[in-house]
């Protein structure tokens, strides 16, 4: 009956330990700026921005150390004035090693910062998160013809458990 027992304790403890996502981090939002260089024409059009994860995360963590990852909210702002209409987004994000992946999308959007709908599941967010450096995609569709540069903010907040 004891050993029993013990091996239903060992049993459950290499359960909890294969199910433990990680210790949640506390990072602070974060605010990213994207362009796209102008002339920009009716129809799709295409901002980039390279980021680095690492610079957001705490100093005594390390990117080997993501157990878990995953945007929870994303909000675009289109900063300036006299700005074209913009009437969808949809973002994507890749890294040097990773195929790239759809996280959000807005369609109708209304004039000024636009809060976009992140996909529940991004099983392949750990892995991008994980390479040294990682790109943000922003396709977004306007409405008329834009001449010059349309600069987006981009305010980002994450959900990420390390490993300790």
């Amino acid at each position: 009956m004891k050993s029993s027992f013990k091996v239903l304790i060992f049993f459950f403890s290499i359960v909890f330990l294969a199910c433990d996502s990680g210790v949640p981090l506390e990072i602070d939002k974060q605010h990213i700026v994207a362009q796209a260089k102008g002339p920009l024409f009716s129809g799709l059009n295409t901002a980039t921005i390279d980021f680095k994860i690492k610079e957001f995360l705490p100093v005594d963590v390390e990117i080997s150390q993501i157990a878990s990852a995953r945007l929870k909210s994303l909000a675009v702002n289109p900063i300036g004035e006299g700005l074209p209409s913009v009437s969808s987004y949809t973002v994507l994000v890749a890294s040097p090693n990773q195929e790239m992946n759809q996280i959000g999308f807005l369609n109708a959007v209304q004039e000024g910062e636009a809060s976009l709908v992140i996909a529940k599941e991004q099983p392949f967010m750990k892995d991008i998160l994980k390479d040294p450096s990682q790109t943000l995609v922003i396709d977004f569709d306007l409405a008329e013809d834009y001449f010059d540069n349309l600069t987006f903010e981009l305010t980002l907040e994450w959900e990420i458990h390390v490993t300790k």
